[in-house]
């Protein structure tokens, strides 16, 4: 079973991720071996996975020091490259002719070590595509703030997909800040993004709060032309939807240009799906990394 395992992933690394030399993809097969051999299995510190558990479980020789030390070594080679493994990951997951993705964004945590996560939803689940760690307060020099940080994530996972795939971001209120959605105009990214309640927007020329548009219950409802936050007053349009079981309505921000790809009904759909799946960014939570601004394999696309 185990050498099975090791030949099916020998030859998916060998046609899939042909763009990574051989040694790389050799340390891909047996980590990814070791991967699901842990996941597997019943893990010890509360379920906690650790790089000490994966270094034990890699099939190959000598003691769990030199296992460990052959781990560390290759999570931090330079020639482990962020976009061709999110490139190399997409020709397996993307149904061929997708030209969009949904894709989830969200930030967890585990200690000290934060984590931006991009990932696709799949059967109920998340697949995760991409991954910036970093620790507060932001160490890199050229880093001014998160919102920077979160924008480079943004533009470096985007550059890994294949020619032809656009991203449709998916994101919390966390997320919902006005800059970002500007940005994301400026850049023609699409986006489904939940909004803050209380952000001041102008809608048909009177301003009021975003919490103050009607939610019949059950029923989405579409609000055009909406200029989100006082001050920069971005367009969108906000799709409303309450359902009683929930605490409070959706505000769904969308870009006004990607109003046919975003219809109504698909948004709260994808938003759904979100809120479904949001218990597998848990598993990352449970993953020891670096506390610094690093690029780990996974990343998004569709």
């Amino acid at each position: 079973m185990n050498q099975e395992l090791l030949e099916a992933l020998s030859e998916l690394m060998k046609v899939s991720f042909s763009g990574l030399s051989r040694p790389i993809r050799k340390n891909l097969v047996v980590l990814t071996f070791a991967f699901i051999l842990v996941l597997s299995a019943v893990r010890s510190g509360q379920g906690r996975l650790s790089l000490a558990a994966l270094a034990r479980a890699l099939p190959t020789q000598g003691t769990a020091h030199a296992r460990e030390k052959r781990l560390h070594r290759f999570l931090k080679n330079p020639r482990l490259d962020f976009r061709t493994v999110t490139s190399s990951l997409a020709t397996i997951l993307l149904p061929p002719g997708k030209q969009f993705c949904p894709v989830i964004l969200d930030q967890t945590k585990s200690g000290s070590a934060q984590a931006l996560l991009a990932a696709i939803p799949y059967a109920g689940r998340s697949l995760p595509l991409a991954c910036y760690t970093f620790a507060y307060p932001l160490t890199e020099p050229a880093l001014k703030s998160q919102n920077q940080l979160e924008h480079i994530f943004l533009l470096d996972t985007e550059a890994s997909f294949p020619p032809g795939i656009t991203a449709v971001w998916i994101a919390d209120r966390a997320y919902a800040r006005s800059l970002l959605l500007q940005q994301s105009e400026q850049e023609q990214r699409p986006y489904i993004v939940r909004g803050r309640k209380e952000t001041i927007i102008t809608y048909q020329g009177r301003r009021m709060k975003l919490g103050q548009l009607y939610a019949p219950s059950r029923k989405a409802l579409r609000y055009k032309n909406v200029l989100y936050h006082a001050h920069r007053k971005v367009p969108v349009d906000v799709i409303v939807y309450y359902d009683p079981t929930y605490a409070e309505p959706w505000y769904l921000l969308v870009p006004v240009a990607y109003r046919k790809l975003l219809e109504t009904d698909l948004v709260v759909d994808l938003y759904r799906e979100r809120m479904q799946i949001e218990q597998s960014f848990r598993v990352w939570a449970t993953i020891e990394r670096e506390p610094k601004v690093t690029r780990v394999v996974p990343r998004k696309l569709r």
